[in-house]
Order: C-alpha cells, then structure tokens, then sequence
C-alpha cells in the first residue's frame, strides 16, 4: 500500500462521540495507494463499504513532533488547500457502532480510502465552519451536511490531530491529507454507483464505483498522477 500519506479524524461529532462511547476523536492512516484523484474508480468495493463526505486538507509544510503543543495559527499556516473529500470506510464488524469506539480504532477508524477534489481553497483568514454539502449517488440526493458538526470548525480537527500525533513522538509531513470528519452519515454504495459530493465554496469531488477499472492514484505532493486514458479534469 505504501507509505503513509493521509489521516482520517473520526468522532468528531458530539453524536458520533456518544454513539461510539468516547470522550474525543480518534484517527486512522490511510496510505499512498489509497488517495485517489476525484473521478477515480474505486475498485476495491465490497459489501458493507460507505462513504462519507468530509472537508479535506493538504498540507504545504509539515507539523512535525516537538517539545510544545501545534497552535491552531501555526496549524492553519501549514495547510497548502481545504478540500472536498470523500471517505471510503468498511468496517470489519458488521454492526459497528456496536461494538464500541475503541474497536473501531483497532480497525484503523474503519478507513480503506480518501478521495480528494484537484482544486479547493487556500485557508487565508476565513472559516470553513460553515461549509455545507450535498451528497448524491446516481443524480439522487442522499445525504446533506454542514462543517459545524466537525468540532465547530473542521480546522480544530487538524489542530487536534497534529498534537495527538505529537503526543505519540510523531507528526504530519508536507503533502499529508487529512479528513477532518463527517459531514454526512455513512451512505453504503455499490458496484457502478456514481457518488458526487458538491459544497458551497470547495467546488466538488466525485468517486465511481467498479472493480474492473483502473484506479487513479495520487502520490504525496502530487508529484506523480495516473489516470484512465479517457479520464476528463474536474
């Protein structure tokens, strides 16, 4: 799979800490084979995979371990793009909100992939807390959500994700993409579904669903792309 290249914080909903039984988020990794370019096919579909829609980021810069804790101004100066992000969960547990959070942090937050959009928004000043969603598979609405849900502001994710990394002796390198937590709830999706996410101001991202097609694969700093012959830019 490669190496690490992203981060999913999950729980970051005060109903998804209740339902899970946590008292805060918790992450899992996601590797270089698993960022996929929006418009990407998801090959790997299974029974039982969802997906959620989320605000994404890039990092320019790395926040790497130190002796003092990130500040969220020395967070959001390392953040090249706030981004529209899919994620791809599949839960080892059939009922996973059953079996309580700390299972699901065994499972590597349930994380199997993170589908970026290509261009997004450099963070400036402004807010992201906000930011609304909605979700369609096949034309259909699905799913509708707002930022707020994400800790009240999706940048305090990434604030918190960079010192519980910092905690554990280890930190965030330039080109990292993080998933700063749901906006929607998990929508299964299947084989030739056609899953889109558009926000108010982050553009969109999109993801289709079938095995026998090549996935777009995106390496860290975007330094290498490949993409289907007939893919088309976002």
């Amino acid at each position: 799979m490669g190496s690490v290249a992203g981060y999913k914080v999950g729980a970051t909903s005060a109903a998804g800490q209740n339902a899970l039984g946590l008292q805060e988020p918790f992450f899992g990794r996601t590797f270089t084979s698993r960022i996929l370019r929006s418009r990407a096919r998801w090959r790997d579909g299974r029974t039982g995979d969802t997906v959620e829609a989320e605000v994404g980021v890039s990092l320019a810069r790395a926040l790497p371990h130190r002796a003092a804790p990130w500040s969220a101004s020395e967070v959001r100066s390392a953040i090249h793009r706030f981004l529209p992000l899919l994620e791809v969960n599949r839960p080892s547990y059939t009922r996973p909100f059953e079996v309580g959070g700390h299972c699901l942090i065994a499972d590597n937050g349930v994380t199997q992939a993170l589908v970026r959009g290509v261009r997004g928004v450099a963070p400036g000043r402004r807010s992201f807390a906000r930011e609304r969603v909605v979700l369609t598979i096949n034309g259909r609405e699905v799913a509708r959500g707002c930022a707020d849900v994400v800790l009240g502001d999706p940048l305090r994710a990434v604030v918190w994700l960079a010192n519980e990394l910092n905690k554990r002796g280890a930190g965030l390198s330039a080109g990292d993409v993080v998933a700063t937590g749901a906006m929607t709830p998990p929508i299964p999706i299947a084989e030739d579904d056609n899953v889109v996410a558009r926000y108010s101001s982050l553009g969109s991202v999109a993801l289709r669903v079938g095995p026998q097609a090549v996935a777009a694969v995106m390496t860290r700093g975007e330094k290498r792309i490949w993409r289907r012959p007939d893919s088309r830019r976002e």
